[in-house]
Formats: C-alpha cells, structure tokens, sequence
C-alpha cells in the first residue's frame, strides 16, 4: 500500500511540476509549449486528484461499517467523511479552474479532517478496551 501511495505522489508531483505554479511568485513550470499538453496534465491531474477523494471517502465509510457492525457510535466518524464528501464538488471546482491556492486548502481542511477521523477511530477502540461505560462489549 505504502509503495502504491508513493507511486500515486510521484505521478502527482511531476504533473503538478509540468503544469502548475508551486506558489504565488515562484514558478517551476516546465517549457510546455502547447497549451493543451497543460489542459491535458491538468485533466489528468484532475481525475487521479478525485479518485483519490473518492477512494479515501469509500475507506471511511468501510470503517463505519465495520465498526457500526459491532455496536460503535459512528455519529462523529460520519459527520467528517461527510465533510470530505462535501468538499468534491469545490476541488473539482478549483482544478476546473486551475486555482493552485484553493486546492491547496482544500487538502488542508481534508488533512485536518481525517486526521480527527483516526483520533476518533482510536478513541473509541481505545474506550473498549478500556471497559468504559457507553463502549460496545466485546
């Protein structure tokens, strides 16, 4: 798994190093002289960029499942992996538009969201095996 995510990075950086700015002022763009080479890396950017929203939105909901299965409380978990969600529609939005510093908050807010999601996954975990009251009995 870990190779297959580098892989995905390495694809992404070197489509973002062809097409797009790094940040405001500083420019890495290779010479592509055809414009539409740039709408194409872009388009593909774009796809692989979604997809990975896609696939790690479809990981969350499996992890709801799993643990709704055994009596977990997965109000919170749902209501991150819904924020996500949410957030498909202005990154394609912001890739449509080219729109490097949105993109990048948008992965951000993502970042920060599922870092809580794994909070939330250990902290339940966590109250099991701890016996709390109001954690699921193994």
């Amino acid at each position: 798994m870990r190779t297959r995510r580098t892989r995905t990075i390495l694809v992404v950086l070197a489509i973002l190093l062809l097409a797009i700015p790094v940040s405001a002022g500083v420019s890495i763009r290779a010479n592509v002289p055809d414009q539409s080479v740039r709408n194409d890396l872009w388009q593909t950017y774009g796809t692989h960029r979604l997809g990975m929203l896609d696939n790690n939105v479809n990981a969350g909901n499996d992890i709801i499942a799993t643990l709704q299965k055994y009596g977990y409380d997965t109000t919170a978990l749902s209501a991150d992996v819904s924020a996500v969600e949410q957030s498909r529609a202005p990154l394609s939005a912001a890739i449509a538009a080219h729109d490097v510093a949105t993109i990048m908050q948008i992965d951000q807010q993502n970042a920060a969201t599922w870092t809580q999601f794994v909070q939330t996954v250990r902290s339940l975990l966590k109250d099991q095996a701890a016996g709390l009251p109001g954690a699921p009995s193994s």
